[in-house]
């Protein structure tokens, strides 16, 4: 019996443990996409999430084209959607 509850215990750690966490709408991330020849960092706080999208309100950009820093004339704060798809990375950022 001391088995059997010992190994329940066991599973059941290992079971909260694996839980991911999923982004939600309200959470402020980093979001990094990787194409052809180019690197793309995308950070704010997400308004949406749907359809195979997630929509920033994004307060920083920053594209790597082969290697070389791209600066784009753009005012922050501005919304962009990223295709799921193409998401490498998502970190939540500490406000």
């Amino acid at each position: 019996m001391k088995k059997l509850i010992a190994f329940l215990l066991v599973v059941g750690f290992l079971m909260v443990a694996a839980q991911a966490r999923y982004p939600a709408p309200g959470d402020y991330v980093q979001i990094n996409c990787a194409k052809a020849n180019s690197w793309h960092s995308y950070e704010g706080t997400i308004t949406d999430i749907k359809d195979g999208l997630i929509c920033l309100n994004c307060t920083y950009a920053s594209i790597l084209i082969n290697d070389k820093p791209y600066h784009a004339n753009l005012e922050y704060p501005y919304d962009v959607c990223i295709g799921s798809d193409s998401v490498d990375n998502l970190y939540w950022v500490e406000d």
